[in-house]
């Protein structure tokens, strides 16, 4: 027998002494635990029992890592964004402007409207000195009442075609006037506002037949002069010559004394009478209806036009009708109320546009006592907000097609004229610049003069001079 247990083979596991047959049936000692770095200090000492050395405490940060303790509690933080996780989306003006459909042509158009301002804005400024001429160290100080944001040089660099730059023969300093061309168009502005004169008197009565006393603050229409194609001194050389349609009661408010009835009439009334003739529609879906034009990629959701077609049906009382007579207590019918006020305020002006916070001139007035830019964004198919520029401003959908005006007036044409004149030749010098760096000065000098050219020969500074200038570079292309 010893022979046998001699014989064993030999294992080099502990044999444990907890079995009465621990002899026969050797078994592995099981391990201690051993406690990790990250164990709180309970932990430590209760797994170093029956070590010859107890290990030191860890430190608080690795305390708070036990497994065994309870979960930190998260940080105020950490709670409002799971809160917020769960938390129904806000449906406010903000987030309603944010997510709109854009109409990327009428945001174009108001880049470069917005061009147009810088320019005409520092013709003003320039316009005012004494000697129709002002230094670029002086005109740096202006540029944040302007609104501009870059350098002024680079501004004035980037239109040579309005602004010309010179070194003063006694001073030695940059400065800057305006081309005798740029103030020829500008001129042509004036010309036409102050030959349309009847219309812009009729403008200010239709205007002031929307407030509900006849009054308007002076201030409010100094503010819009633009818009509604009022010259600067209209309160000099306008309203004396109509002293039977207006009157200052007050060196701040202009006061309508007669009002005429034939005038009262929206220009949305026209459309709903055309649509009722031409298209044979009945009377009760166009006798309330406005003109709608959604955006393109506008997404129409369940049930949208059953709620557009009801809105489209509802009286209302009209813009140039008194609300005394006819008091609103429905929410609908006022804010419907508040939009045809809207849309014949924008009817009156000469781009059908006009600033957002300008606007708020005229609620009081207009009873318009309602978020105006909550109300207009409910509403994308009758108008727009636009966010390029300087400003939020509004716009008149129906009456843009394509980024273009659909019935233009000559202050407009004027208008665009120097638009184009802006715009496009900056476009098309970049292109020169394309060219000279590519193809050899040669062919940018024979463009540009092509340019200038058909510029000094149509007085509208467009059509002509793009032609001749296309065709300059396409035969410069085929000789080379």
């Amino acid at each position: 027998m010893d022979s046998a247990y001699a014989s064993a083979p030999k294992t080099n596991q502990t044999i444990s002494r907890s079995t009465p047959n621990s002899r026969h049936h050797p078994q592995p000692q099981r391990r201690r635990h051993r406690p990790t770095p990250h164990s709180c200090a309970r932990c430590a000492a209760t797994a170093s029992r029956g070590q010859r050395r107890a290990r030191p405490p860890p430190s608080p940060v690795t305390a708070v890592r036990c497994h065994r303790r309870a979960p930190p509690a998260p940080s105020p933080a950490t709670a409002a964004r799971k809160l917020r996780r769960w938390k129904k989306p806000v449906d406010s003006a903000r987030t309603r402007l944010e997510g709109r459909t854009r109409d990327h042509k009428l945001d174009k158009l108001m880049i470069q409207l917005k061009n147009l301002r810088l320019a005409l804005d520092l013709h003003e400024l320039i316009s005012q000195q004494r000697n129709k001429y002002a230094s670029l160290q002086l005109l740096s100080r202006w540029r944040h009442e302007v609104g501009l944001n870059i350098e002024i040089g680079a501004f004035l660099k980037k239109y040579p075609h309005i602004f010309d730059i010179y070194v003063h023969p006694i001073k030695r300093n940059e400065c800057c006037k305006v081309t005798p061309k740029m103030s020829e168009l500008i001129a042509q502005e004036d010309a036409a506002i102050r030959e349309n004169e009847l219309a812009i008197a009729k403008r200010l009565k239709k205007l002031l037949m929307l407030s509900k006393d006849g009054t308007l603050n002076m201030h409010a229409l100094w503010l819009v002069r633009r818009e509604l194609g009022l010259p600067d001194d209209y309160r000099c050389s306008i309203l004396p010559n109509h002293q039977s349609d207006f009157s200052l009661s007050s060196p701040d408010t202009l006061t309508l004394i007669t009002r005429d009835e034939n005038l009262a009439v929206a220009d949305v009334e026209e459309w709903r009478a055309k649509e009722y003739t031409e298209k044979w529609l009945a009377e009760s879906e166009t006798k309330y209806a406005f003109p709608i034009n959604f955006p393109t990629g506008f997404k129409i959701e369940k049930g949208f036009r059953g709620k557009l077609g009801n809105w489209q049906r509802l009286p209302y009382t009209k813009a140039y009708e008194k609300n005394e007579l006819h008091p609103i207590r429905n929410i609908e019918r006022l804010e419907k109320r508040i939009v045809g006020i809207l849309h014949e305020l924008l009817s009156l002006t000469i781009e059908k546009m006009i600033p957002l916070e300008r606007l708020s001139h005229f609620r009081k007035p207009f009873e318009m006592e309602v978020n105006l830019r909550e109300l207009i964004l409910k509403h994308p198919g009758i108008f727009y907000i636009s966010t390029k520029g300087s400003t939020q401003t509004v716009l008149l959908r129906e009456s843009y097609s394509k980024g273009c005006l659909v019935h233009p007036n000559p202050v407009y044409n004027d208008v665009v004229a120097l638009m184009k004149w802006t715009v496009h030749f900056g476009f098309l010098r970049s292109t020169i610049r394309k060219a000279d760096a590519s193809n050899g000065r040669l062919l940018a000098s024979l463009a540009e003069a092509a340019f200038l050219t058909g510029l000094e020969k149509n007085s509208s500074g467009y059509s002509d001079a793009l032609a001749a200038s296309a065709i300059t570079w396409q035969d410069t292309q085929i000789s080379f």
